[in-house]
């Protein structure tokens, strides 16, 4: 077996942020299978490629962090594809757009547990589990939520939501996505460079963003509720201004391993407000914390078309390290989240793929296997639930 394979095999490997769910909720597919036309966009964006079976994730990762992500309203305007997909398709409507952002999230949620039932792979919803899995080789999902909205609901309050969340398992939640919420007024321009082309009205919805704002009030309330509640906060998508509220919040509490970046770069590589910006890298490494980089082209590559990319994930991995030092860098893939990854990464199984090419760039075992996977279980460990529950 070629070295960076048995690496990979001996050694574990963490995916802090990943959709296998997403699409197959959405479109009613199979979590198992890639459809036919996969194939002819291994190295492009094809909004219904499916990138992490629930094979593959069982093959290339001991844990998974499975995201839930429930669409926000606005993707319906902003969209034209995705107001196609309302009119062409009732049932997508009726599952995506119908329910309240709780209720889908919480049906969402439901369809991974019930799709991962026969699959080999097992879902940890206690520190207990996680621990056991990790200790017998069991490869393993755990719950995760992209975006505070997914709190909101019409019938339940939110603060009762938040603690069903925790009792259902979930690690951590984003508190911003692609469009403001009642937690988060400011968040990042959610469009790369290379994706504004599909969007309408471009120019108008960028000159109405806004990025200076941070967390409402009820923000700040949700981040002392899920530090209470040892859910992970993930900084993702926010605004540096309400980035640096959190990280306020959480030296007031003087509080480790409860924040981190699931699926960024950094800023010092590619200059985007979605990117991570030095002093907040030291701060995260400062305090037991982890920063999963993104496989997205246009979010960690300075060049436009990105092409391959195993180049960038490295200097994104190298900027960190001699930034904030080796115990920070993770791999969080945002793949099947409608994202374009480097070119070499067809699938997650792809994965060891970035182990050689590190091998390559002459990176220790140390680093890399800290990077695969050992940031990222110290976090989990650390920072999520309560080990003696």
């Amino acid at each position: 077996m070629m070295r960076h394979l048995k690496f990979n095999e001996d050694n574990k490997v963490v995916d802090l942020h990943t959709h296998p769910h997403l699409k197959s909720y959405m479109f009613s597919r199979s979590m198992n299978k890639r459809k036919f036309l996969s194939r002819f966009f291994k190295h492009k964006f094809w909004p219904f490629s499916h990138r992490s079976t629930l094979e593959e994730i069982a093959n290339a990762c001991d844990v998974s962090l499975a995201t839930t992500y429930v669409l926000e309203n606005e993707w319906v305007n902003d969209i034209p594809l995705i107001k196609f997909l309302t009119k062409l398709a009732p049932g997508f409507r009726k599952k995506v757009l119908s329910l309240g952002y709780y209720e889908t999230a919480v049906a969402m949620m439901d369809h991974l547990e019930e799709g991962i039932a026969s699959s080999g792979i097992v879902l940890s919803r206690t520190q207990q589990q996680l621990q056991a899995n990790l200790k017998n080789n069991i490869p393993t999902l755990v719950h995760a939520v992209e975006g505070a909205h997914s709190l909101q609901s019409k019938e339940t309050d939110w603060r009762d939501n938040c603690a069903d969340f925790a009792q259902r398992g979930i690690a951590s939640i984003t508190l911003a996505h692609f469009y403001p919420n009642e937690f988060v007024k400011g968040c990042v321009f959610p469009y790369p460079e290379a994706e504004r082309k599909h969007l309408k009205n471009y120019k108008k919805l960028v000159s109405t963003w806004d990025e200076d704002s941070g967390l409402t009030d009820k923000g700040v309330e949700l981040v002392e509720l899920m530090l209470e509640k040892k859910i992970l906060i993930d900084v993702t998508h926010l605004s540096i201004n309400g980035r640096k509220q959190v990280y306020d919040i959480v030296d007031h509490h003087n509080k480790d391993c409860a924040v981190f970046a699931s699926h960024v770069g950094a800023k010092g590589v590619h200059r985007i407000s979605y990117n991570l910006q030095d002093w907040e890298l030291q701060w995260l490494g400062s305090r037991g914390c982890a920063v999963g980089i993104i496989f997205m082209n246009s979010w960690i590559s300075p060049y436009q078309p990105a092409g391959n990319g195993l180049k960038h994930i490295e200097d994104t991995l190298s900027y960190i390290v001699n930034t904030a030092g080796a115990d920070l860098p993770a791999i969080g893939t945002d793949l099947d989240g409608f994202t374009d990854p480097p070119d070499e990464i067809e699938t997650i199984k792809d994965l060891p793929l970035v182990t050689k090419h590190l091998m390559d760039m002459g990176y220790g075992d140390d680093i890399i296997r800290r990077f695969l996977g050992g940031n990222a279980i110290r976090l989990l460990s650390n920072g999520w639930g309560n080990a003696k529950e």
